[in-house]
This record gives C-alpha cells, structure tokens and sequence, in this order.
C-alpha cells in the first residue's frame, strides 16, 4: 500500500533506521511515487511493441528508438522498478541507503529520459542528503557525493554548475577540519566529476581538473585512482588548457595524459589507441600554436604512428586521423 503525505516525511536523528516509509516527492510536497510509476509503465508497453522502431513521449518531444536501443531501455526500467520498490518499502532501511537509492533512481530516469521524474528523485536526494550532512562530517561527504552526482544529470544542467561549486567548497571545508584520505579521495572525486562536465565553462572546469591533477602528481591519491580515470581527467584538463589559449601548460598536462596511456595502450591497444592518439595530437597543437613546429611535427608523427598501428581495429577511423595527422604535419613543415 502507497501512503499519501500532505506534509513531508519526517526523518528521525537515528541514521541507521528510518522510522517513517520514504516517498518520493514533488515540489508542492504530494507524493509522486503513482506518477512516477505511471510513466514506467506507459514505457513498459511502448517497449512491448514488435515495430522495428518505438517512439518515447519525453518532456523535449519525442524519442525514437530502434529495438536495440529499446532492449537497453527495459534494463533501465527494470532497474527503476526495482529501485522504486526499495523506496517505498525503507521503513527500516538506513537513510543512507536510501539516499543512495534514490541517486541511483534519479540517474536511472535521466536514462529514460524522463525529465520531470528525474527532477523530483534528484530533488529528494538532495533535501536528504541536506539533512543526513548536518550531523556529521562523513555524512557532509555523502551529501557533496550526491550534489556532484545529481549535477552530472542531463535534466540538472542548468543548476550544473551552482551543485559542483557547492559540493567543491563542501569538500574543501571537511578536508580543511579533518584531512584524511577519505575526505581528500572525496574531494579528488567531486573536483574530477566536476571538471568533465564543465565543457560550458572551461575557466572553472580548467581549475576543478587543475586541483583534481594536483592530487593525483603529489603523489597522495597515485595508487587508489585507476589509470584509466587518470588519463581522462589528464586528457579533459589539456582540451581546457587549449582552449583557454593556455599551450606551454596543455604541452604539460599532455605529457602527464601520454605516460598513463602508454601503459594502458600496451595492455590495450584497441580499447585506448584513441585517447593516447588524442592526446598527442593536442599536444602537436599546442607546440604549433606556440611556433614550436620540429615539436609539434614529432608529436603528430608519433600519433600517426599509432594509428597506423591501430587502423586494423577500426579502418574508417583511424584512416581519418591520419588523414587529419598527415593535414598538421604538412601545414607545420611549410612554416619552418
């Protein structure tokens, strides 16, 4: 049975045990969980359709998807329905569980699409995560967690940027009064969610990633962050860097990208082939960008090199790159 609410639920000091069933609700404070539940369900039998393409009403128009693509659809619903059930039953489930619920729930939706429902479980999370932050410093962790999560969502794009500043300066703040590893692997993780999803305002993006590079070169967080996260941070940094006209530093940053790729191309090479060609290639830019063109031909040559070696994988793409390569070497070499 779903139980209405004229007022919100009230959440009891005890973290570890809600006393009250969670509901999901809408801004005017009425519950939406029937709402919610509706769409899921109006998707579930446009999903059932045996037509080679399904159209999705969405809150921008219309989604038209192929049946693969409608195959990816139905595990998202199955995840929600799954998640919404969680909620509603958390009557004796730990608040951060349930918050963690409800973030996965929002995300869940962004998925589909559904942007008005989205909005009302990312809205929830954040008012609990709001409450959860006030009682302790690891639980202001969570709620900065839940504001850089929550702000990495399509719908939440125009409130992007205010929840990434807010959870940084949270972060900030925990790690002022109680450095730790945790708190400084928090912060790593906002300051690196934050500057891949500042492509709308390089300035702030450039400085969140410069921060998040700074942990990881001093060396505190080089063991515990995967490679692999390194070389997109390091990558996203110098496509800030040249942009903003920065080109000693992007040559920097670049270099920095190429030593973890290198490694992660030797075990890989069809999989990360293509940011470490990237990578060079930002770097050449920069190098001509600064009249440096013996340094900017070595790094397109390298590059060119590799997809070469690469094109067997993917013929048409990498057959462009070098294309695109042996364009930047030729304009380089006519300026010496």
């Amino acid at each position: 049975m779903i139980h209405t609410y004229s007022n919100p639920p009230q959440i009891v000091a005890n973290t570890t045990t809600s006393a009250v069933a969670f509901s999901i609700l809408s801004p005017s404070n009425a519950l939406a969980y029937d709402r919610i539940k509706l769409r899921l369900e109006e998707y579930r039998i446009l999903l059932a359709s045996n037509s080679d393409t399904i159209e999705l009403p969405t809150e921008n128009g219309t989604t038209v998807l192929c049946r693969r693509q409608a195959i990816r659809m139905e595990t998202f619903l199955d995840q929600a329905e799954s998640l919404m059930q969680d909620i509603v039953q958390s009557r004796h489930t730990s608040m951060i569980i349930v918050l963690y619920r409800l973030r996965d729930l929002a995300r869940v939706l962004d998925n589909l699409k559904l942007g008005n429902e989205c909005r009302l479980a990312g809205d929830c999370a954040l008012k609990l995560a709001v409450v959860l932050g006030k009682r302790s410093h690891e639980l202001k962790r969570d709620l900065a967690g839940t504001m850089a999560l929550i702000a990495g969502l399509s719908v939440y794009q125009p409130r992007a940027r205010d929840l990434f500043s807010k959870a940084v300066t949270i972060c900030e703040e925990v790690d002022a009064m109680e450095p730790s590893v945790a708190s400084k692997m928090t912060l790593f993780t906002v300051l690196a969610r934050a500057g891949c999803w500042s492509k709308d305002y390089p300035h702030r993006g450039a400085q969140w990633l410069e921060d998040a590079s700074q942990l990881i070169t001093t060396g505190l967080l080089s063991t515990t962050v995967p490679p692999l996260l390194c070389s997109v941070i390091f990558n996203t940094y110098a496509n800030y860097l040249y942009a903003l006209g920065r080109y000693a530093e992007a040559v920097v940053v670049c270099q920095n990208a190429f030593t973890i790729q290198y490694s992660l191309v030797i075990d890989s090479p069809a999989k990360h082939t293509s940011s470490l060609v990237r990578s060079l290639t930002i770097r050449g830019d920069s190098h001509c960008n600064l009249a440096e063109y013996h340094d900017a031909i070595s790094a397109y040559e390298a590059a060119e090199e590799y997809c070469r070696g690469s094109s067997a994988h993917d013929p048409h793409h990498y057959s462009n790159l070098i294309e695109q390569l042996l364009h930047r070497i030729h304009n380089c070499t006519i300026r010496i």
